[in-house]
């Protein structure tokens, strides 16, 4: 029994090495040669009623793929009447100079530890970012599958990025609009496939909407599905790059004269239909009950 606990202004490190062994797995060895399962008793289930971390420094690096990222919780807080109550969490936190709150209602451990279907309940709130994901886990130990329907809120998508752009590479060179963003989809899948559904996306004045399938088991990832859209403006949604330089006036260009980055394209392959009612190109030339089908095969 551990009913309350605190640790404060401690460093933690958590580190997988190259063969996928993490430094906090606390498996039980193998059976030995002779001796059967049932000469085994279970694990006990902890009783954790409450515990609360405070100024802990962690520290996460995988030597597979050299991933890594630090951050420091400010608070952390577990809650639980016991094994098999619900948990409850907070966390304050600060990840790359941006602060970050979060706050759940998670399965209990004695869930976690038999399998079956585990609940999540998590609101994210940083980087003038709002998130939530509502759902369950299919035996998280043996990752049997997902299913949770997310949502992202932001008031001004060009605030968020630039807060995000230090960390996250997808952002990096995105120079992101200020307007409003809103997304939610429905997440399922297992393995190395899932599916990402009831997708509705707008930002600013523009829309989408629709589902899309993900499979990881090939060479290269395979995404497939269909898109829709009332209204989809380039313009609005891909700003000119910072410091970027613009055509000569009258060049008469609907698409920037760089080339395309067509190799990066062979990274994966796709199926994707699109029906667009009103797409705006860029130089603001509108194109109307546009139907199309993008299909990339390495």
């Amino acid at each position: 029994v551990f009913r309350n606990g605190l640790v404060s202004r401690s460093k933690v490190l958590l580190e997988v090495d190259g063969q996928g062994r993490a430094n906090w797995d606390m498996a039980p060895a193998a059976t030995p040669p002779g001796q059967g399962a049932s000469d085994q008793s279970a694990p006990a289930i902890p009783l954790v009623n409450k515990v609360l971390l405070r100024d802990i420094r962690l520290a996460y690096r995988d030597a597979r793929d050299g991933f890594s990222f630090a951050t420091t919780v400010q608070s952390f807080a577990w809650e639980a009447g016991d094994a098999g109550s619900p948990i409850n969490v907070t966390l304050k936190a600060v990840f790359a100079d941006v602060p970050m709150n979060a706050s759940g209602r998670l399965g209990g451990l004695k869930a976690l530890t038999e399998g079956g279907r585990y609940p999540v309940h998590f609101d994210v709130d940083g980087a003038g970012l709002k998130a939530r994901a509502e759902g369950h886990i299919e035996d998280p130990r043996a990752a049997k599958g997902i299913d949770l329907r997310l949502g992202l809120k932001s008031d001004n998508l060009a605030t968020t990025i630039a807060a995000l752009r230090p960390t996250v590479s997808a952002a990096k060179g995105w120079n992101a609009p200020a307007v409003p963003l809103e997304a939610t989809l429905h997440l399922k899948g297992q393995g190395k496939n899932y599916s990402f559904d009831s997708l509705k996306v707008r930002a600013g004045g523009s829309d989408l909407s629709g589902g899309v399938r993900a499979a990881f088991g090939g060479r290269v990832p395979e995404f497939s599905g269909s898109l829709a859209s009332a209204r989809l403006d380039l313009n609005e949604i891909f700003l000119p790059a910072a410091g970027s330089a613009t055509e000569p006036a009258g060049d008469g260009r609907v698409f920037s004269a760089d080339p395309l980055p067509l190799e990066a394209m062979r990274a994966f392959n796709a199926d994707l239909a699109a029906k667009i009612e009103t797409a705006v190109l860029p130089g603001s030339i509108a194109v109307r009950n546009a139907n199309a089908r993008v299909v990339l095969k390495d």
